[in-house]
């Protein structure tokens, strides 16, 4: 592993050594850096804490970044080209692809794909740490022409989670991935979303009595159907998708 972080951090190096970074430390890249760094922050839907917790870099830092004020180090270009798969290309020069994608190729078909986190909810959180990197489960590859298929739905809005629970049995079981748009959690139309209860998230039924109540209903009676008026609730998102398990 080591090895190979060493192999990045020399590239990364090479690459800037060759490719305008003296103009880029002379300030002639750098405002076009920060838009580049924002938009990455954005595609990921983080804000500045967070990404910066996972770069380890304080949020201060982060935001002069995308303000301009300060330049990035090579390591921090390192760091940020390893956890998020970012192209250095694209970040210096704005050529290319945000991201650094795989090629899956055969005679019939050519196809680009993507890793993407699946977060866990099966624990409490934070309203604000959901995508944090302690939340992840593992990687699921998928490809990005799928992902871009629905012009209704935006890729930077989306999360996907993996259900801990059988609360939405026989519907949904545990395991089963859910893609929520965290852009349609002000629809205020009755549909499946992801809802935060106390300090947990679980995906359940919205049915609106009146403009600003609902019931919480689950799909397995065993467990309790809810009133939002009557306890604290947050909508995190609508499910658009799921890739629903066969259980025996």
């Amino acid at each position: 592993f080591y090895p190979f972080l060493t192999i990045i951090f020399l590239y990364v190096i090479f690459f800037i050594s060759f490719s305008g970074y003296f103009l880029f430390l002379g300030g002639m890249m750098n405002e076009d850096f920060g838009k580049r760094l924002k938009k990455i922050r954005t595609l990921l839907n983080l804000n500045q804490k967070n990404i910066g917790k996972r770069l380890k870099v304080p949020l201060t830092k982060i935001s002069k970044y995308e303000r301009t004020e300060i330049r990035p180090s090579a390591a921090f270009l390192t760091r940020l080209c390893i956890e998020f798969n970012t192209n250095i290309n694209w970040l210096l020069t704005g050529n290319g692809s945000p991201f650094i994608t795989d090629q899956v190729s055969t005679d019939n078909f050519s196809m680009k794909l993507t890793q993407l986190p699946i977060y866990d909810i099966s624990k409490d959180f934070e309203r604000d740490d959901l995508t944090d990197k302690k939340n992840i489960l593992k990687y699921i590859t998928f490809s990005i022409n799928w992902l871009i298929s629905d012009p209704k739905i935006q890729p930077r809005n989306l999360i996907l989670i993996s259900l801990s629970d059988n609360s939405m049995f026989p519907n949904y079981n545990p395991g089963d991935l859910i893609y929520c748009d965290i852009s349609k959690k002000e629809d205020r139309s009755d549909g499946l979303y992801l809802i935060n209860i106390g300090k947990r998230l679980f995906l359940r039924r919205i049915q609106y009595i009146k403009q600003n109540t609902f019931m919480i209903i689950p799909d397995n009676s065993k467990y309790k159907t809810l009133y939002s008026n009557k306890i604290k609730t947050k909508v995190i998102g609508k499910a658009v998708w799921s890739s629903h398990s066969i259980k025996d």
